[in-house]
């Protein structure tokens, strides 16, 4: 799913559907179920609006680079902790992460439609036949379209999806780049090979539909299928000296009270450290962990969420779009 890095958040954003054939658009609504995708026979209908409806809940608050280092590094500390907010937007499942297009139209090439689009955020795969594949791939390699399908092949629908896969994940490592960018030491544990393909298990393994970074070390929210939450807890060995320094600071702690974060055994994070709930309370947040293969990255998954203090009545899991 994720290859170049894991995304600072992610969620099933909408896919958009533009095709002459009305089986292709059945077809292609239940393969995506998922993504509440809106399909167009008209293309003229589906770029109007695309360009009309440009939802960009997924861009976290700008950052001002003229700002001061150090209030520039507030700024950024800020937008990490409520990223986790974007749950409470029910609009984020409407943002368009993903446009499928036929080349062949009655009105026009697919090619020319793409031409007319205003979101140079967008991914695209292109529908071809064979006689239009040589124009498929010239687009391809001029990156006006990010992959292209051939319809007439069996398996055309396990590719198709297979590819909105990997350009979804795609599409929010892009819209999260400039705010890990600012994040650079946490930027390069999300770049590791061996923790991405746990973080991809990780996701397939508990059905986890959408996730966002909770706090700096690498701490996420994730959601599932099921609507159910937790927490995924990721530490690096420096990040694991500084809480251990914090920690030493406590009135509420002894040494030996910390002695199995010391070794490796368990873990903490600053959710924890700077709830008022752990107060006089410490211990409770100290959780079992255990080292990534090929890492030195030690994780632990927290089925509590109740330290974030979501307001519960507000958050809009969404639903697939009939």
């Amino acid at each position: 799913m994720f290859k170049e890095h894991i995304p600072a958040f992610y969620w099933p954003a909408s896919i958009i559907l533009i095709d002459d054939e009305a089986d292709f658009l059945e077809t292609a609504k239940s393969l995506f179920f998922r993504n509440r995708p809106r399909v167009f026979s008209d293309p003229n209908a589906g770029i109007r609006f695309l360009n009309e409806h440009q939802l960009n809940v997924s861009m976290a608050k700008e950052l001002d680079y003229n700002e001061e280092d150090n209030a520039k590094d507030y700024l950024t500390f800020l937008t990490v902790r409520s990223l986790h907010k974007k749950i409470y937007k029910a609009e984020r499942f409407d943002e368009a992460c993903l446009l499928i297009i036929d080349f062949d139209m009655p009105q026009g090439d697919g090619l020319s439609f793409i031409d007319q689009l205003t979101n140079e955020r967008l991914k695209k795969i292109l529908l071809t036949g064979v006689a239009n594949n040589d124009q498929a791939l010239d687009a391809f390699n001029k990156g006006t379209i990010d992959r292209y399908v051939k319809k007439m092949n069996n398996d055309y629908d396990i590719q198709l999806k297979q590819y909105a896969q990997e350009l979804q994940a795609n599409y929010f490592c892009d819209a999260s780049r400039f705010l890990l960018e600012d994040l650079p030491e946490l930027l390069q544990v999300l770049k590791d090979p061996a923790l991405i393909k746990f973080f991809n298990e990780f996701i397939k393994t508990h059905r986890i539909k959408e996730f966002y970074l909770l706090e700096e070390s690498g701490s996420f929210l994730m959601i599932a299928y099921d609507e159910s939450m937790s927490i995924l807890c990721l530490q690096s060995k420096s990040d694991q000296k500084d809480i251990i320094g914090d920690l030493r600071l406590r009135d509420d702690l002894k040494e030996s009270d910390i002695e199995p974060i010391i070794q490796g055994q368990k873990l903490t994070t600053y959710l924890f450290t700077n709830s008022e709930k752990s107060n006089g309370n410490m211990k409770n947040y100290f959780f079992d962990c255990n080292t990534i293969e090929g890492t030195e990255i030690n994780y632990a998954h927290i089925p509590d969420v109740d330290v974030l203090n979501l307001d519960r009545n507000r958050i809009a899991l969404g639903e697939a779009r009939s």
